[in-house]
């Protein structure tokens, strides 16, 4: 066997050696955590005197827990819940349990479904996602820490998530531009003109306005004097419409109740949603124009308004 050989192997062997006997401790350190957890659980289902006993073994001399509503307790809270009944459940069961040892110290996180009271106060139905950590103390591992966050209901999650969707459409943007593409042939064209004006609003509450106008409207005198072929290119270069508004996070979908040409009312009407900074680019599908019929696309360039 050639020296360079057997000193590269020797090198192999010594790397290894390290890394195998770390595997072995955190393998060693995770079966003592679980047991630990485990202990804690039948604590929790016990409650009284045994309860109290098994605290004070578990819990370290400072240890403190942070309840999904806020509330901070100490080993000496914990202990006493225990032992004078405000703590105690019926039902905890751990799951989704996953460890993370850094040396005398272990991070576990899960999620625990359980049914009773924490010092008289009735725990969360739908259930908590915790985060607990360990410190090895004497040669045996101690929580110093626990905290659980509330999971919220599906239908509230729901509800939670569709506002949040919601409030990142909601505002009122600037009109920047209004560019129509005819599909066939890529042709661009600027019906509004290239300096249009208006506004889209969304609302918190659900519903949306928008008023769009073209940079080349006449200027009547006035009102009493104002003829019909004024009145119609006034109509014919602006766009209005009031309704509801669906928002998916990628598509707005309007519900017109009062529009400038009737025809929409009632109508579902899909954008296409992206956001570039400040910026807001609604898109439509392909569909036939009205002036010409051709398959076109609109897209509308918007500024959020402060």
């Amino acid at each position: 066997m050639k020296p360079r050989f057997v000193i590269v192997m020797l090198l192999v062997l010594a790397l290894a050696v390290p890394a195998t006997m770390l595997a072995q401790r955190n393998s060693k350190a995770e079966k003592e955590i679980r047991a630990a957890l485990e202990e804690i659980r039948q604590a929790n289902l016990k409650g009284g005197a045994e309860a109290a006993a098994i605290g004070d073994k578990l819990f370290a001399d400072d240890y403190t827990r942070i309840t999904s509503d806020g509330a901070v307790h100490n080993k000496a809270d914990m202990l006493n819940g225990f032992k004078n009944g405000t703590s105690k459940d019926q039902a905890y069961e751990l799951s989704d349990i996953k460890i993370h040892i850094y040396g005398k110290t272990a991070v576990v996180t899960g999620t625990l479904k359980s049914k009773g009271t924490l010092l008289g106060v009735s725990t969360p139905a739908s259930g908590t996602r915790f985060t607990r950590v360990f410190v090895k103390h004497s040669g045996r591992w101690e929580s110093v820490l626990y905290q659980n966050t509330r999971i919220a209901e599906p239908a509230k999650q729901a509800a939670v998530s569709a506002t949040q969707t919601t409030n990142q459409l909601a505002g009122t943007y600037r009109l920047i531009s209004f560019q129509r593409t005819v599909v066939a042939t890529g042709e661009t064209t600027e019906p509004l003109g290239k300096a249009p004006k208006g506004y889209i609003t969304f609302g918190r509450d659900g519903r949306m306005m928008v008023l769009l106008v073209g940079d080349n409207r006449p200027t009547p005198k006035d009102l009493e004097t104002m003829t019909d072929q004024e009145r119609a290119d006034l109509f014919r270069t602006m766009l209005a419409l009031s309704g509801t508004y669906d928002f998916d996070g990628a598509t707005v979908t309007y519900h017109p109740d009062v529009t400038w040409n009737r025809i929409w009312e009632g109508t579902h009407q899909k954008r296409f949603v992206k956001f570039d900074g400040r910026r807001l680019v609604l898109t439509t599908d392909s569909h036939p124009a009205s002036a010409d019929g051709k398959v076109s696309v609109i897209v509308v360039t918007l500024e959020k308004v402060d």
